[in-house]
């Protein structure tokens, strides 16, 4: 992986990167990022709000106007989610804005 880089294509049918991305699923930060969140909600009890806002902005970063929406989705029940805990700021909104736009 480059640095900075959000997305990136995983083989798909076990077949190793030969660079042929007609064959390769787009994966971006924010699914690798969700998976992680879930395993340290089942081990931690109270997690800080900047945990949450770096799965907000991977979510915001990977919504984009071309693709589908999912992500925006995603941020937004994440968004309601924190918000029941008490977990929200400024920026978790400036967050869920970003993945809208």
């Amino acid at each position: 992986l480059q640095r900075g880089r959000t997305r990136w294509a995983k083989p798909t049918n076990n077949e190793e990167d030969n660079g042929d991305d007609d064959k390769a699923t787009i994966i971006c930060a924010a699914d690798q990022l969700e998976e992680l969140l879930e395993k340290l909600e089942d081990w931690v009890t109270d997690i800080q709000t900047d945990t949450y806002n770096l799965v907000l902005e991977a979510y915001s970063t990977c919504a984009t106007p071309r693709g589908d929406r999912d992500y925006a989705k995603r941020a937004d029940a994440l968004f309601q989610r924190m918000e029941t805990m008490g977990k929200t700021n400024v920026q978790s909104l400036a967050h869920l804005v970003h993945a809208w736009s």
